[in-house]
C-alpha cells in the first residue's frame, strides 16, 4: 500500500504557535480524491527521489521484505526546498499562489457543474462536517486548527443537517436523504454551459457597466503599482482622470 504523510507547518498562528500537524493518506479508488497518486505523479517529473525510481511503475514495483514493515522514499538534498505545486512559469522555485489556486478551483466547479461558485471556504466547512460525524470534538479542532470548539459557529452550514422530522414524530432519521438535501452537489448539472458564445461576449464588451468595472480594476492596478499615495480616496473621488487615456488602452487589450 502507498501512504503518504502529509506535515501542515504554516497553519492558522503558526508564527505565533507553531503546533505543526500531520495527516495520513492513502490510495483510493475515486482518482479526483486520491492526493496519493496526484502527488506521486507530479514528483516524478522532477526526479526527486533517492532512490532509482523514474516512473509511478517503478514504485509499485518496489515490496517491503521482512523484518522491515515499510518503506520511505527520500528526496534528494537539492529537492527539498522546491514547492511541488508551484506557478505555471519557467521558473521553478516560485509556489503557486492562492489566487492562481482558487482560480483553478472555480474553474474546476465550473466544469463539473455547480451552481454555487467553487471556493476554498466550501472545501474547509465540508471537511469538517465530514470530520464532526466520525471523531470527538478535540479531534476534530485539531484537524480544523481551533483552539475551541466555538470557532465553527462561523463555519457551520447554514442548513440544518439532521433529521428534525424524525425526531419530532419518532421515527428511524433519514440521513442520506438529508444528506443530499443539504449539500451544494444536489445543483450540479454536467450540461451547464462553461463558455459563453459569441452574442453573449458582444453584449458584455459593450455593457458599460462591465467596461466600468474593468477600467477600476486597471486603475487600481497602476495604482498600487506606482505606490501612489490615498489611492482608495483617489479612485473615489475621480482624480486619476490623467491617466483615463492609457486605462481605455490596456480595456481595448483586455477585452
Amino acid at each position: 500500500l502507498l501512504v503518504m504523510e502529509i506535515t501542515l507547518r504554516y497553519t492558522k498562528g503558526w508564527n505565533q504557535r507553531p503546533i505543526p500537524y500531520t495527516f495520513i493518506l492513502y490510495e483510493v479508488d475515486d482518482l479526483i480524491f486520491d492526493a496519493t497518486i496526484l502527488m506521486v505523479a507530479l514528483t516524478i517529473l522532477d526526479q526527486p527521489f533517492k532512490a532509482e525510481v523514474s516512473s509511478v511503475e517503478d514504485i509499485y514495483k518496489i515490496r517491503v521484505t521482512p523484518p522491515r514493515h515499510s518503506l520511505e522514499f527520500d528526496w534528494k538534498e537539492n529537492f527539498l526546498d522546491i514547492p511541488v505545486f508551484r506557478q505555471p512559469e519557467s521558473s521553478s522555485g516560485n509556489p503557486i499562489r492562492y489566487h492562481t489556486y482558487l482560480g483553478y478551483l472555480q474553474r474546476l466547479g465550473i466544469l463539473s457543474g455547480f451552481m454555487q461558485i467553487l471556493t476554498c471556504y466550501m472545501i474547509w466547512r465540508g471537511s469538517r462536517e465530514a470530520v464532526e460525524a466520525i471523531r470527538t470534538q478535540g479531534q476534530l479542532q485539531q484537524v480544523m486548527s481551533h483552539r475551541n470548539a466555538g470557532i465553527y459557529q462561523a463555519y457551520i452550514n447554514q442548513k440544518v443537517q439532521c433529521d428534525t422530522v424524525a425526531a419530532f414524530i419518532g421515527r428511524p432519521s433519514k440521513k442520506a436523504l438529508i444528506r443530499a438535501a443539504t449539500h451544494m452537489s444536489r445543483y450540479v448539472d454536467p450540461r451547464a454551459p462553461t463558455e459563453a458564445g459569441q452574442q453573449e461576449l458582444e453584449q458584455a464588451r459593450a455593457d458599460y457597466g462591465i467596461l466600468q468595472l474593468i477600467e477600476l480594476r486597471v486603475r487600481i492596478f497602476f495604482c498600487q503599482k506606482e505606490g501612489v499615495p490615498g489611492c482608495q480616496s483617489a479612485l473615489l473621488t475621480g482624480s486619476l482622470a490623467p491617466l483615463r487615456q492609457s486605462h481605455h488602452n490596456c480595456v481595448a487589450l483586455i477585452l
